[in-house]
Parts: C-alpha cells; sequence; structure tokens
C-alpha cells in the first residue's frame, strides 16, 4: 500500500510540475508580447 501512496504522490507532483510549467510558459509569451510601458518623465522635469 506504501508503495502504491508513494507512486501516486510521484505522479501528482509531475502532473503538477508540467501545469506549472505550462503556465508559467504562457505567462512568459503574454507578457514578451506585450509592448512595453511607456513612462511620463514629465513629472520628472
Amino acid at each position: 500500500m506504501k508503495e502504491n501512496t508513494l507512486e501516486l504522490s510521484f505522479e501528482m507532483y509531475e502532473e503538477l510540475k508540467e501545469t506549472l510549467i505550462k503556465t508559467l510558459r504562457t505567462e512568459l509569451a503574454e507578457a514578451r508580447s506585450q509592448p512595453a510601458a511607456t513612462i511620463d518623465t514629465d513629472a520628472i522635469k
């Protein structure tokens, strides 16, 4: 029983890891595709 629990835990970990990696890659791709925000320097002058 302990072996099955360990195996299931490992599988769940791997699935979570893959989901996190996919999510992070998607977020990074979206962030890179958006233009950088312009900074208003008039207040500094």
